[in-house]
């Protein structure tokens, strides 16, 4: 019922200001609520890096754990490669790990990277070169990282053309080495999380004006592998196939899958009953003293 004393039409003006107002306050509370769900991952990435960073990597990988993993690459049923990930902490308190990849037959491809990362993951160098061999032509693809006092200084080889550029590291940005620790996280808080890095190797992006270029990827809790009873988490590139990474109770890589690519888990014997030429890599030999601790040298670039 309208007063008596206010006119219709004035009241009817009241009214509608009113009814528009609180549109207007809905749809703000729900933009609002719509833009802190989006940026929730981002915030969760943060959380993570800022736990590691104040218990250190040694909250997470005891001072003294050396290991070294071995994995069949197989397509489609057959064996076409082998990949090793290796990871000691060293007597300095720094931690630093080496992953070798060799690919076959139709081309080779051989991958290897080395990182090395302060307990506080605040310092670190990476080091990456991509081969692919597919006569006549050798491709060659690199990387160098240096981590220092929250900022990156990164050279590239890419196609035979050097760069070298810079970039101040956001907060979600994910140190190279500690990529499995961050899915071992996000596993555990079963949620999602968003992260930067530098796209060394898989379609390497040049520099723009001296600024490092760097890619978003998530990582999401996709529930638990009924064979294994491990953890999955799926690593999401935008429009890319989503990778599937299987965890042990650890947070240790049992099992990757890249679209029509398995990585399953195998001995260092079985792997060097395919592949002779993995000898150099054994357990006990000399890779161990090449990985760590030896620093990272930053390749030079013209």
């Amino acid at each position: 019922m309208v007063p008596a004393n206010i006119p219709v039409e004035t009241w009817r003006k009241n009214f509608r200001s009113l009814v528009l107002l609180a549109i207007l306050g809905v749809c703000s509370a729900v933009a609002w609520v719509l833009a802190w769900h989006k940026g929730a991952p981002a915030r969760d990435a943060r959380e993570i890096l800022s736990a590691i960073r104040r218990q250190g990597i040694k909250h997470y990988w005891p001072q003294n754990a050396r290991q070294q993993r071995w994995f069949f690459i197989r397509r489609e049923g057959n064996v076409v490669g082998w990949e090793m990930h290796h990871r000691q902490a060293g007597a300095d308190g720094a931690i630093g790990g080496f992953v070798r990849r060799e690919n076959a037959p139709h081309k080779q491809v051989r991958l290897s990277s080395r990182w090395r990362l302060s307990n506080d993951a605040e310092q670190g160098e990476y080091h990456s070169q991509q081969v692919v061999l597919q006569p006549p032509q050798v491709k060659v693809t690199e990387a160098a990282i240096e981590l220092r006092d929250r900022n990156l200084q990164v050279n590239q080889n890419i196609d035979g053309a050097g760069f070298s550029s810079t970039t101040a590291i956001p907060e979600n940005y994910l140190p190279e080495g500690l990529m499995t620790l961050a899915m071992r996280e996000v596993a555990q808080r079963q949620g999602r999380a968003q992260f930067k890095m530098v796209l060394d190797n898989q379609k390497p992006s040049p520099p723009t004006g001296g600024q490092t270029p760097l890619f978003s990827f998530e990582l999401r809790y996709v529930g638990q592998d009924p064979s294994t009873g491990g953890a999955k988490v799926e690593t999401s590139f935008g429009r890319e196939n989503p990778w599937i990474t299987i965890l042990d109770a650890n947070g240790e890589m049992i099992r990757r899958y890249e679209g029509n690519t398995e990585f399953s888990p195998a001995t260092f014997e079985e792997i060097l009953q395919r592949f002779p030429d993995a000898a150099e890599y054994a357990p006990d030999g000399e890779t161990t003293a090449m990985v760590y601790p030896a620093p990272i040298t930053l390749c030079a670039r013209a």
